[in-house]
């Protein structure tokens, strides 16, 4: 019998439409779960460590200019935590920078959420439930 897997507790940084989306994405998903939204990244630290998040989603155009800050705060304060950088835009120098920062992942996206969730399965090493082995 597979041993079951809880889903991973998953913190979402962005004030913007995607950010609702993507919020409503993760309430709906039996692998990754959203414990919270966070849409001031003042409270990005804090909410972070009190919800024990596994993953922070962040969206590199809500963080701005303080996003490599930001990644390397929350990566000094939670080193199990996998930090995913989220983007619509691809910055090779960005994703290098936010990856020496400590990111886990640099995600370049569409907007659509449905295919953004397997990427940030394969990010987190968290296969879908029905992709489990059930030996």
């Amino acid at each position: 019998m597979a041993s079951a897997r809880t889903a991973l507790r998953v913190l979402v940084v962005d004030d913007r439409p995607f950010g609702d989306a993507l919020q409503s994405a993760l309430v709906a998903d039996a692998d990754l779960s959203c414990v919270s939204r966070v849409t001031d990244l003042h409270d990005v630290n804090g909410a972070a460590e009190r919800h024990l998040a596994d993953v922070v989603l962040l969206n590199h155009l809500f963080a701005g200019s303080t996003l490599l800050q930001v990644v390397g705060d929350l990566v000094e304060r939670l080193p199990k935590a996998r930090v995913l950088v989220l983007s619509e835009v691809a910055s090779e120098s960005l994703a290098r920078e936010a990856l020496k920062r400590g990111a886990s992942g640099f995600l370049v996206h569409s907007g659509n959420v449905e295919t953004l969730l397997p990427r940030i399965r394969a990010c987190t090493g968290h296969a879908p439930a029905n992709q489990r082995e059930t030996g």
